[in-house]
């Protein structure tokens, strides 16, 4: 298997939603805001962009739960 920060998004979606959660816990990412083993697989990969500086987004991306982000952009306006 790949290494940990060289998963592609199918690398990630092969694996088991027990594998995948116990690979976010690592990353210290919130799971009970997952329904669905597709937002485990975002959430996974969100994670490993932003450790490995990949992420497109400037708040350091996507990890499964971005209402506080929603939530501050709206008290700025």
């Amino acid at each position: 298997m790949a290494s940990l920060g060289s998963m592609t998004l199918e690398e990630i979606r092969q694996l088991s939603i027990s594998d995948l959660k116990s690979r976010l816990a690592r990353h210290n990412v919130n799971v009970a805001t997952c329904i669905e083993k597709e937002d485990l697989v975002r959430a996974l990969h969100g994670a490993l962009a932003r450790k490995s500086g990949r992420s497109g987004r400037g708040n350091g991306g996507n990890d499964g739960d971005d209402s506080s982000d929603r939530k501050r952009k709206a008290n700025e306006v």
